[in-house]
């Protein structure tokens, strides 16, 4: 891994969760888009100079191309084409995110580099979120001084605006969002980081590290008191699936030698403490649990459910209504407003979503959108598999099998919620990538 490699990266993920940091350059720019495009001119320079252009290849260039193709396809027919043409624009560029990403991810010193430096840093903005929370317990000001110079964002010099985000549920607690504008996109990335630290936890106990054993413990624990505080229940969705990727690749490991009991008592222990020092989290935790229901006793939580039904099932009618190509992309929102449909809400709002990134295939995209994206996420997920199962080395296989449940983890919370653009979930995809060629077969 060379210097450039490592600055490139660590510039990256820094920036990955700073979501509320933007800059104006005639119009507004998050920051790790900036060093994104800035690493990659300096990049391109660089191999200019030395007499070399490489560019990459993988197993997802075909599965690339049909989506772009069926980008234009859907474009072509969208009932608001200059939307979704925007839409076209946008997921191009994170297309050529993913590919830098995945360049930068080449080696097994890189992909380790990262993995490491997206743990700390979602550490980082996790530990910042716990302290929304007890700021909001004191009357502290929680906000980042530093924004109001660096950020463009009028919302954000707005004081009555700040907090946005941060849905008050009790005299007691709130709904943390750390660096992000929404909730449940900080509780997304949350659970990816999750992914990546509980494998590390497996490996050390296997291998009997006792300080990785302490470290990632304690990693984990934060980790799991931020997903509870954000009370994001699509991230509980993909909490579940990652679990379940773990426990399929370590099933042996975690009940041959009870190590799962090992790895959970701590946890327990923890929980109980904590719910005897602070009664109210016991509430926090059963209101996230049963904040599915239609029946749930806080109003708001009820009506929060009832209205996802009801989104989910507009957007159904408009992919029946056009079932080849969709309302077209990121034409979700104007069509949700129109009386017409048969499960009008009677709310408009200019940026609703289908609150499910798979439903919003079919309603924005019609059968070729739905299939090109499909195709692209599938083929990821059985190549990953492919290699987890050729793996011989148990750090290599942690490494991977960690990447790859973050990854699922992040798919799971976009069942419920749509975030699948965001630079985060098509870095771990680029990660996915780049392990199936790093970690080979005989390792």
């Amino acid at each position: 891994m060379t210097k450039f490699t490592k600055i490139s990266l660590g510039f990256i993920i820094f920036a990955l969760p700073l979501q509320i940091v933007s800059l104006y350059v005639g119009f507004s720019i998050i920051l790790v888009r900036v060093f994104f495009l800035s690493s990659f001119f300096i990049a391109v320079l660089l191999m200019l100079l030395k007499g070399e252009l490489n560019i990459p290849k993988t197993y997802i260039d075909f599965n690339i191309l049909l989506l772009l193709i069926a980008n234009f396809i859907i474009t072509l027919f969208a009932i608001d084409v200059l939307l979704s043409f925007k839409d076209a624009l946008l997921q191009m560029f994170i297309i050529f995110f993913f590919y830098y990403s995945y360049w930068l991810l080449n080696t097994e010193k890189s992909l380790e580099f990262a993995i490491n430096s997206y743990i700390y840093m979602a550490l980082i903005i996790s530990m910042y979120g716990v302290f929304q929370q007890i700021g909001f317990l004191l009357g502290w000001d929680t906000n980042i001084p530093f924004l109001d110079y660096f950020s463009y964002n009028e919302s954000l010099k707005d004081p009555s605006s700040k907090d946005w985000a941060m849905e008050e549920i009790s005299s007691f607690f709130i709904r943390i969002r750390g660096t992000f504008f929404d909730t449940n996109t900080f509780a997304g990335y949350i659970v990816s980081a999750f992914g990546l630290a509980i494998t590390k936890l497996i490996y050390s106990y296997k291998e009997k590290i006792a300080r990785g054993k302490l470290k990632f413990w304690v990693i984990i624990i934060i980790f799991l008191m931020t997903i509870l505080l954000t009370m994001s229940r699509s991230a509980l969705v993909g909490l579940f699936l990652l679990f379940l990727v773990i426990l399929f690749y370590y099933h042996k490991e975690l009940f041959g030698r009870f190590l799962w009991l090992k790895i959970l008592t701590p946890f327990v222990v923890v929980a109980i403490f904590g719910i005897l020092l602070i009664p109210d989290l016991l509430d926090l935790i059963i209101g996230v649990f049963t904040s599915f229901g239609m029946n749930n006793k806080n109003p708001l939580r009820t009506k929060s459910t009832m209205l996802h039904l009801q989104i989910a099932l507009q957007g159904v009618e408009m992919f029946i209504e056009n079932p080849l190509t969709g309302v077209g992309l990121n034409n979700f929102r104007i069509n949700y407003s129109h009386s017409n449909h048969l499960w009008y809400t009677g709310i408009t709002n200019k940026n609703m979503m289908a609150h499910s990134v798979f439903l919003s295939f079919f309603s924005e995209g019609g059968i070729i959108g739905a299939l090109a994206n499909y195709s692209v996420i599938g083929t990821i997920i059985l190549k990953s598999h492919i290699r987890i199962k050729t793996i011989i080395s148990p750090h290599n296989k942690s490494l991977m099998v960690g990447i790859f449940a973050a990854y699922i983890g992040i798919l799971g919370s976009n069942i419920f919620y749509q975030y699948y653009l965001n630079e985060f979930v098509w870095f771990l995809a680029a990660a996915n990538v780049a392990a199936f060629y790093v970690f080979k077969p005989d390792d």
